[in-house]
């Protein structure tokens, strides 16, 4: 079976996210494997520090449970390419 080594974790950072961000960090945690937080916001300066403290929170949530975990912040539109 292949070994899980990346989770990527996709979110907004807001209560609809919890139980996703549970998920994510209890199998990052169990597995051994790393898990990347990404958000992507759009708009004021003020919306993307909010965000990327949340994402913080997240990543510091998963390290505390034993993952190793990073977080991105993006600035743009989800689905621009």
């Amino acid at each position: 079976m292949a070994r899980i080594e990346t989770i990527l974790l996709a979110t907004a950072a807001a209560a609809a996210s919890g139980a996703a961000e549970g998920q994510a960090l209890e199998q990052a945690a169990r597995l051994g494997g790393r898990l990347v937080v990404l958000s992507v916001v759009a708009g004021a300066p003020s919306l993307r520090d909010a965000r990327q403290l949340a994402v913080e929170h997240v990543v510091q949530r998963a390290r505390r449970a034993g993952a190793d975990a990073s977080g991105l912040t993006w600035s743009g539109d989800a689905g621009e390419s």
